[in-house]
C-alpha cells in the first residue's frame, strides 16, 4: 500500500482516471480472518524522502501471481528519471 503525505486524494482519480496518486512511504498490511481489522505488518520503503507509486504485483508468464514480490516505483523529486523497486520476501 501506497501511504502517507502525498496525491492519495480520491478526487485525483476521478479527475484523470489515467493519472496514478503518490505516497511518500510504502507499507505492508494484513487483515485478520473477517478483512475487518488491519495491522501494519512492514515498512517496505526502500529510500526515505522519495515519491512512491505504481505498486505492482510481480507475475510469471503464465500470469500467476509471484507470491510474497511487489514491484514499485519512486522518485526524488518531481523531474527527472524514476527508479523501480522490487520486494522480494520469499523464502
Amino acid at each position: 500500500m501506497i501511504v502517507g503525505d502525498g496525491e492519495n486524494d480520491s478526487n485525483v482519480s476521478k479527475q484523470d482516471p489515467g493519472r496514478y496518486g503518490w505516497g511518500d512511504r510504502v507499507e505492508l498490511w494484513t487483515s485478520d480472518t473477517t478483512g475487518e481489522n488491519w495491522t501494519l505488518t512492514k515498512d517496505l520503503t526502500p529510500v526515505p524522502g522519495h515519491k512512491w507509486q505504481n505498486l505492482k504485483f510481480v507475475s510469471r508468464g503464465n500470469n500467476e501471481t509471484v507470491p510474497d514480490m511487489l514491484l514499485f516505483y519512486g522518485w526524488q523529486g518531481n523531474e527527472g528519471p524514476g527508479a523501480a523497486y522490487l520486494w522480494d520476501n520469499r523464502p
